[in-house]
């Protein structure tokens, strides 16, 4: 327990100033800052304006605060205190508004985050912390709690930006270095290229290499600024030396800035697709953009624009006076000052950059990035984060990621099958400009993945685990619509944010797709050929020996518990087909499963749930409706079919059935639901419209026609 202090009787008056503090902060150190924000009692605040709701006792490692209701005492509060709620809010460049009432103010003291520690607000969530200043005058002296420097120039320290390349560079292995400096010059630079053009930042002009070569990249956002752009007619002249200067003042200022930087970090190459792309040459730019991940992982460097919404917003810091730096420090006695840590994640989440879909896989499969962000910089490379607002520890990794994002954490790719959800997670909450582009930017993220995971991918999907990734609900409150060109059974074939609840690890998933599945899936092509999803014969890459997920080696047969009168063995497709419409130009999902049909009622209009009934007028399910603020399908009286996909021990979808009471149904199974999907038939085709789940008694209690058996072409 921490020392007594003297203690503030009078709840409302200024702030004690003659704290006796060490401030070498030889015992704990937590408290003993905490100690410095109120007049304090037995260490913990006396004040009635923050109380203490949880402390794990004699570690003080979890310190957390609750603010209390009143909020019109919000100015009687301490700015020691005004500092840590209004990071919270982001208003740390300026006090006067205040948190909701009973808001939850969280302080967690983490060692690892630093030194000794940090401060993180809002467990984690926020991305924020309190940190003690570093009153140096270098970034590398290193104080043992003092962890934040502060920052006023207006121009980037460049010195400091090469050393964290070099000691990335020297001290993180091949886990960081490029993989073509682990090739041989015989190689090509990028497997797909013959040529990646380059931008030659010391004769001014465009070249041609074959060979592998050190390079950095620019990831940044369009918007509707004008972009000079390459072109059939332009590139011989761009070829030549010096023509760089005849075009500079139609360049964005961000690709000038971008030049500007490689030069002064005394590198000599850069790529930007503007300009490295022949944009009027439909074959030059697929065959770049199908390969734009190796661009980007094989950088020595991404340089990373997320400052502003345009290719016009440059590179705030690589200009003299280009940038206007605020930051809130507060002195709590003498030699002794606090300030706000913003982590790197935190400041990308509202970024215009971090909403664009195409620089997602930029972003996270880059080796090493330095990122222009709120007028800060940060440099991120797959071992250490750094900062100009931190002092460089270059022995401890990631000293000042407060807590890792899932993001940062999936990209490693240790649970592919479960880090794949999560980056779709956050993929789908991004925007295209195109539509058509929803899977090409996504592309050399699956690439690893497949390779991780050995096996193939149809249609964004791993056909190994095809069907767990069936089950994807709404992300947020808003409804999902339909993305045209792509088929509804995947991710794909929606725009909005999505989720995937199960997160099976793999021996689990395996389990579960050996045991509780029983659909063969195939796919049907434009032209009628109809062939596995999953086929060995047909695919050598991905032998049986050595898999880690069963795919299709071993399938149950639908089960038999119900009286139903007919055979569920039928599994082989139907080759011969007509339709009376036209077919998709991406392929249809062929597959034989159990069809039920139920009424649908008391839609949610925010969340998009709803309740199934069966012929006895019995609630049985419940079902997440996928387009329901825009279709009309669901206005309709009568029936709606479902199909049932696979067994469930839980509520796969998360959906409000734990309250249920269904007639005939044992508290005692372990696996008492159905995973269903809602179909809608046009001219023999159906669409998903729904995903849900069933009691699996209610099969037995469907509406006419069903229960069937029958054949599902899904578009």
């Amino acid at each position: 327990m921490p020392p007594q202090v003297p203690v503030d009787r009078d709840t409302y008056s200024p702030p004690i100033s003659s704290l006796a503090v060490d401030t070498r902060f030889s015992g704990c150190i937590a408290a003993a800052i905490l100690r410095l924000f109120k007049g304090c009692e037995n260490g913990y605040p006396s004040s009635g304006l923050l109380t203490v709701y949880k402390l794990n006792s004699g570690e003080c490692e979890d310190l957390q605060y609750r603010w209390k209701d009143d909020v019109k005492l919000w100015k009687y509060v301490d700015d020691r205190v005004k500092i840590v709620v209004a990071s919270m809010f982001d208003k740390h460049r300026g006090f006067g508004t205040y948190p909701e009432p009973d808001q939850e103010v969280t302080l967690r003291w983490f060692r690892s985050s630093g030194p000794d520690g940090a401060f993180e607000i809002g467990g984690g969530r926020f991305g924020s912390g309190i940190c003690l200043v570093n009153e140096a005058t270098h970034p590398s002296s290193v104080s043992p709690v003092r962890t934040f420097l502060t920052t006023s120039e207006s121009q980037l320290d460049l010195k400091r930006v090469r050393r964290w390349m070099s000691v990335c560079e020297h001290d993180h292995g091949k886990y960081c270095n490029p993989l073509w400096s682990q090739m041989s010059s015989s190689e090509s630079i990028i497997p797909g290229l013959e040529v990646l053009r380059l931008i030659d930042v010391v004769n001014g002009c465009l070249i041609e290499r074959r060979s592998p070569c050190n390079y950095l990249a620019l990831s940044y956002v369009w918007g509707g600024a004008p972009n000079f752009r390459l072109t059939a007619s332009n590139k011989s002249i761009l070829m030549q030396s010096g023509t760089l200067k005849k075009i500079w003042m139609k360049l964005p200022r961000t690709i000038q800035d971008a030049i500007d930087l490689v030069r002064a970090l005394k590198e000599r190459f850069l790529w930007v697709d503007a300009l490295c792309l022949v944009q009027n040459d439909g074959v030059d730019l697929k065959k770049g953009v199908d390969v734009m991940d190796m661009i980007y992982e094989r950088a020595t460097m991404t340089i990373v624009a997320a400052s502003g919404d345009s290719a016009d917003s440059g590179l705030p810091g690589v200009r003299e006076g280009s940038r206007f730096i605020t930051q809130h420090t507060e002195q709590i006695m003498p030699d002794f000052k606090l300030a706000v840590y913003n982590d790197l994640d935190h400041l990308l989440r509202p970024s215009t950059y971090n909403r664009r879909a195409w620089t997602f896989q930029e972003q996270l499969l880059s080796r090493r990035a330095l990122f222009f962000v709120d007028s800060q910089v940060y440099f991120r490379c797959r071992e250490s984060t750094w900062s100009e607002n931190s002092v460089d520890l270059f022995s401890k990794p990631n000293n000042y990621r407060f807590s890792a994002s899932l993001l940062q954490l999936a990209w490693q790719f240790e649970q592919p099958n479960a880090d794949y959800r999560i980056l779709l997670l956050y993929y789908t909450q991004r925007a295209l400009t195109n539509q058509s582009d929803a899977l090409r930017a996504m592309t050399g993220i699956i690439r690893r993945l497949s390779e991780k995971m050995n096996c193939g991918f149809f249609q964004g999907v791993p056909t190994a685990s095809f069907d767990s990734f069936m089950f994807f609900t709404l992300g947020n409150l808003s409804s999902l619509r339909r993305r045209q060109g792509f088929p509804s059974y995947s991710w794909i074939g929606w725009i909005g944010a999505i989720n995937f609840p199960v997160a099976f690890d793999v021996s689990e998933e395996n389990n579960w797709l050996s045991q509780k599945t029983w659909i063969v899936w195939y796919k049907r092509s434009p032209s009628g050929a109809v062939n596995l999803v999953w086929d060995l014969s047909a695919n050598e890459l991905f032998p049986t020996n050595d898999m880690k997920y069963v795919g299709y080696r071993r399938r149950s047969s639908f089960p038999n518990r119900h009286m139903l009168g007919f055979s569920t063995s039928r599994t082989v497709p139907i080759e011969a087909r007509s339709f009376d419409r036209p077919i998709p130009s991406y392929p249809l999902l062929q597959f034989w499963t159990l069809a039920v049909y139920y009424t649908i009622s008391d839609l949610q209009a925010l969340s998009g749930i709803a309740y199934l009934s069966d012929n006895q007028q019995v609630l049985c399910g419940s079902i997440q409706i996928d387009d329901y603020e825009e279709s009309t399908f669901f206005e309709r009286e009568g029936t709606f079919e479902f199909i049932v996909i696979s067994e469930s021990s839980w509520d796969m979808v998360s959906l409000p059935l734990e309250d249920f009471d269904y007639p005939n149904h044992s508290n005692s199974d372990d696996w008492k639901y159905y995973n269903v999907l809602l179909l809608e038939w046009s001219e023999g085709i159906s669409e998903r419209r729904g995903v849900g789940i069933i009691f699996q008694m209610a099969v037995e209690k469907s509406f006419l026609p069903g229960p069937v058996w029958k054949e599902i072409l899904m578009a």
